[in-house]
């Protein structure tokens, strides 16, 4: 029959001071005594006991496994060699009992007896009786350790381990300490997401402790960490205090950092429904039933497509660029005409110059009033001075009472002012000449948010889309009625050259406008004005 053995160390030391020899001879010599022929030899070179995933215990079994009819017995300097833990020992033991296989010691005399197995459990559990206390006494030197401000465990990144004498600690690493310094400042000003910040170190050539890339688990549990502004936080321990090493931050950075963090964390996470790309979406209603249009690209054979489709009914699918040429159509044909503009600028002046000369006549006068109180006021000290006839509390009354009425009207002055600053109509209504002088091309250009306000200002309740009619809408938006009342509460330069540009306006739209079918037939709404009626009509 054989025999194999099995052999462990659990440290480097015990390399050196030749175990692995003495436990292979001590070994060889029972098998020897037995009459067993020795088969494979199992090292385990520094691998503790405390854990069974073993690379050379899984040899070990799978060689068993594949020759139990011709192996009778594992032999194990001792007991603890084979496992320090009892509730590891026993289970691999009833393993290797099952393919007929048993346990023996080099140098414990222990067999199937009664005797026998309580002398094998009695080495097993001295061996787990051993490894609890040189935990406990470890823990209690790393724990007064850390007591007294030294960092006792492997260093995070952006740190080393360095030892002083018989003393342990850390210190910045000149490589990544200035790169995770650098990650906190820039996570602190809320303008960089935590993925970012790593690909950012990546790099930069931060690495982890194996050389390898930062997983994101790891990332976040590091921007959490207090070690990084110098303080050792053991909550089992009951641990947190200054430690004895350089911080990489300061409190404020780290702070500032965390807060970013928990505002990231309290945000939900919603999936994304605008896209730069869709404009329209939900903005252009299904002809169908009346539901918002979403929108996505379908990948061809050699580009990607886009679409608005309904997602309720789908009975209506059009191509993004169509839908988009459509839009640029019917903004091009509801925008005023530029004799309107101008006369909307007239009006906007005259009323700009009503508004000053109240906003002067108002200045003037508060001017005036605060002058009488600081006069009063200057008085009221002056009387109280030189004369007897106020009494310090009746001075104090009167005083505070000539303050409040003195803050009142420099403060509504100072709204004045405010109102009264400078506004350049003419660059004004340029710009707006500009934007509604070619409507189509400005949206296209405009950012998605601007594209959105736009579209609401000129069809307030969105567009309806059918392949057969195109777009309709049915309320015409703010922008002309705000116009109207412009015109509205101003005096007209020229009534004849008004009444001129309105039916200029009038005639092009009721003329050219319903033959792109972009109107439909009111139902419910009546335009304020003569005008908008007409421009709202389809006849």
């Amino acid at each position: 029959m054989l025999a194999v053995l099995y052999l462990r160390i659990s440290s480097r030391h015990q390399v050196d001071n030749m175990s692995i020899p003495t436990q292979r001879e001590a070994c060889l010599a029972w098998a020897q005594r037995q009459g067993l022929e020795v088969g494979e030899v199992f090292v385990d070179e520094a691998q503790s006991a405390k854990s069974a995933d073993r690379p050379e215990l899984r040899r070990l079994l799978d060689y068993c496994f594949q020759h139990q009819a011709q192996v009778s017995c594992v032999v194990v300097y001792s007991v603890d060699r084979f496992s320090r833990e009892v509730s590891d020992y026993y289970p691999l033991k009833d393993k290797l009992a099952s393919w007929g296989i048993s346990i023996r010691s080099a140098t414990q005399a222990f067999d199937d007896s009664p005797e026998g197995e309580l002398l094998e459990t009695l080495g097993v559990s001295f061996g787990q009786y051993d490894n609890r206390k040189r935990s406990a006494r470890t823990e209690a030197g790393m724990r007064f350790a850390a007591e007294h401000g030294r960092w006792v465990w492997l260093a995070p990144l952006g740190y080393k381990n360095i030892q002083e004498g018989k003393v342990k600690s850390i210190a910045p690493c000149p490589e990544s300490g200035p790169i995770m310094r650098r990650v906190f400042e820039r996570l602190a000003t809320g303008a960089h997401a935590p993925a970012d910040l790593l690909r950012w170190a990546h790099d930069q050539g931060l690495r982890a402790a194996r050389g390898g890339p930062i997983r994101r688990q790891s990332w976040a549990k590091l921007l959490r960490n207090p070690i990084y502004r110098g303080r050792i936080v053991v909550p089992k321990w009951g641990i947190d205090l200054q430690g004895d090493f350089q911080a990489l931050v300061d409190d404020a950075t780290f702070a500032r950092a965390q807060r970013v963090l928990d505002q990231r964390n309290r945000q939900p996470r919603t999936k994304r429904v605008d896209r730069p790309e869709f404009p329209l979406r939900r903005f252009c209603l299904c002809g169908a039933c009346g539901a918002g249009l979403t929108g996505g690209f379908s990948k061809g054979r050699s580009a990607r497509y886009g679409y608005y489709w309904c997602w309720k009914c789908n009975k209506v699918r059009v191509r993004r660029s169509r839908l988009h040429e459509l839009f640029g159509d019917l903004v091009r044909d509801v925008v005023p005409s530029q004799a309107f503009l101008e006369e909307v600028e007239h009006a906007l002046r005259l009323q700009w110059r009503d508004r000053t000369a109240v906003v002067r006549e108002a200045e003037a006068r508060f001017r005036k009033q605060l002058e009488r109180l600081r006069d009063k006021r200057k008085g009221l000290v002056d009387k109280f001075a030189l004369s007897e006839v106020l009494t310090e509390s009746d001075f104090q009354r009167l005083n505070r009472g000539l303050e409040r009425e003195i803050y009142d009207v420099e403060s509504r002055l100072a709204d004045l002012a405010h109102d009264d600053r400078e506004i350049d109509l003419s660059e004004l209504m340029t710009f707006a000449r500009n934007l509604l002088g070619q409507p189509d091309r400005s949206w296209s250009r405009m950012s998605l948010g601007l594209q959105v306000r736009f579209q609401a200002l000129l069809f307030p309740e969105g567009l309806s889309y059918r392949k057969e009619s195109g777009l309709r809408t049915a309320a015409s938006g703010i922008l002309f009625n705000q116009m109207w009342k412009i015109l509205g509460k101003s005096t007209m330069r020229d009534a004849d050259a008004l009444r001129t540009a309105q039916d200029a306006q009038d005639q092009w739209f009721a003329a050219d406008f319903p033959k792109r079918g972009g109107m439909v037939e009111q139902k419910g709404l009546e335009p304020s004005t003569p005008t908008l009626r007409t421009w709202c009509s389809p006849s």
